[in-house]
């Protein structure tokens, strides 16, 4: 009768070690694909993410300014805070400012 070992099934010898080798390499190397995988994935969709992101705030940057430029042809008192007022609609705005040429803060949202 031919001896079998408990961890895999296979017969004791040199034959056993061999294919536990090879069966533990395929199993590393399918983790190892899976992980990285996995990775290139979530690198792809978090690029993906950001220029959304950049996108959408380039373009409310420009919403936004285009706005303060024909308030502020108006001459209005309160043509800054007007121009930001917008930004309240906007769930994803934590905080927008408008400087003057010389640094000064005309609104802040």
């Amino acid at each position: 009768m031919v001896e079998r070992s408990f961890r895999f099934g296979f017969s004791k010898g040199a034959a056993s070690s061999f294919q536990s080798r090879i069966a533990g390499m395929a199993l590393l190397t399918a983790v190892s694909v899976l992980l990285a995988a996995s990775a290139v994935f979530i690198l792809q969709q978090w690029m993906s993410e950001r220029t959304v992101l950049r996108r959408h705030q380039t373009v409310v940057a420009r919403v936004i300014a285009r706005q303060a430029a024909l308030l502020a042809d108006n001459n209005d008192a309160t043509w800054a805070e007007d121009a930001l007022s917008p930004l309240a609609q906007t769930p994803n705005v934590g905080g927008a400012y408008l400087f003057a040429p010389g640094g000064k803060l005309l609104a802040a949202y």
